[in-house]
Parts: C-alpha cells; sequence; structure tokens
C-alpha cells in the first residue's frame, strides 16, 4: 500500500492530506460536508489505503477545525470498528 498516492500523502502530509479530502468532498457534494460523506470516504480510504480517516482527523483536530468549520472527534470505538473491518476483509496490512 505504500505506493498508493493517498497513502504517500496521508504518511508524509497528514494536513495536507485532509485538507485534499475535504476539499474533494466539498466539490463532489455542492460544498456541503456532512458525516456521512466523511464515513464513505473512511471507509473507501480504508479499503484501498489502509488510512483510518478517523484516527487522522482526532489526531489534527486544528486542520480538521479550520476546513470544516466546526471540531468533529471520534471515539475509540468507531475508530477501532474501521480498523477491525479493515483488518477482517484484509484491507489493512
Amino acid at each position: 500500500m505504500k505506493s498508493d498516492p493517498s497513502r504517500r500523502l496521508h504518511d508524509e502530509s497528514p494536513e495536507e492530506f485532509l485538507r485534499m479530502i475535504f476539499t474533494n468532498i466539498k466539490k463532489n457534494n455542492s460544498g456541503s460536508l456532512d458525516e456521512s460523506h466523511i464515513e464513505t470516504i473512511a471507509n473507501q480510504l480504508a479499503s484501498y489505503s489502509g488510512i483510518n480517516l478517523y484516527r487522522t482527523m482526532n489526531e489534527y483536530p486544528e486542520c480538521v477545525e479550520k476546513h470544516i468549520g466546526n471540531p468533529i472527534t471520534f471515539s475509540p470505538e468507531r475508530i477501532a470498528e474501521l480498523d477491525q473491518g479493515a483488518c477482517l476483509l484484509n484491507w489493512a496490512e
């Protein structure tokens, strides 16, 4: 998965990665961004890149608030669910 462009950007520059994700979500959803959009992208990133978007968002709350306009925090249980799903389906390494 290291050759995946999303994974590389995530690992090298998490804040730039989040900016790109939020920009793309807004662009594809007429400027709106809600939790269902984030959940959809989180599942896609877990499946294709082994990235847990919820964890990354929790690790960079200032960046999230800057791009979304309000803070969002995901519970440890929700983060673990995404990790667990990725491992069960061999999405994550």
